[in-house]
């Protein structure tokens, strides 16, 4: 319920103690844009690289590492 949350829907209607923070799975200077569900650089630019998570302009093992954490996880 909370709009900060990474995992926030809009359609939730109780608080079930279930919202993440802290996870950037968008790169340094980036931030995850609720609205367009994507990624947007600190400019408000879509990013030129999908997939970079960590920010390094390289998609590599660490980019798959920070996926694999967060995968499964139920997506609004």
């Amino acid at each position: 319920m909370d709009p900060a949350a990474i995992n926030y829907m809009n359609s939730a209607t109780q608080d079930n103690s279930s919202c993440i923070y802290g996870i950037d799975l968008c790169g340094t200077g980036t931030f995850w844009d609720i609205p367009s569900q994507t990624c947007l650089a600190e400019d408000g630019t879509e990013t030129p690289c999908l997939g970079d998570f960590n920010g390094d302009e390289i998609i590599n093992a660490g980019d798959l590492l920070l996926f694999l954490g967060v995968f499964g996880m139920s997506c609004p």
